[in-house]
């Protein structure tokens, strides 16, 4: 048996913060002046790269995600304020102590 301080300490979920990096930030920062500019000397971005371009600066925000899809069901929207939430056991045994992976979610809706 392994003494307890030679184990690895189980992994956690962090979430990925893309607001915090650089590059976001200078896409969230620039990009609005950026379209303006090319539209001003009369040029054109596709739009696939403004979709991408919008995409990623919603790609791993929270209320970008699971939130803002029930907060729309319930006949609201994001910019009233509202708020949601969600929580997810992983589960990965059945009652009969067999392999069974799965998930339990409680999502919580305005």
């Amino acid at each position: 048996m392994h003494p307890a301080s030679t184990l690895a300490a189980p992994p956690t979920y962090q979430r990925h913060r893309p607001e915090r990096t650089v590059l976001y930030s200078i896409i969230s920062e620039h990009y609005p002046r950026f379209v303006q500019e090319i539209e001003r000397s009369g040029g054109h971005l596709p739009q696939f790269v403004r979709q991408e371009f919008d995409e990623y600066l919603k790609c791993g925000l929270l209320e970008h995600g699971i939130s803002t899809f029930l907060i729309r069901r319930t006949g609201f929207t994001v910019a009233s304020g509202v708020k949601t939430g969600a929580v997810t056991l992983i589960q990965r045994f059945g009652s009969a102590l067999n392999l069974n992976p799965h998930l339990h979610t409680l999502a919580a809706r305005p």
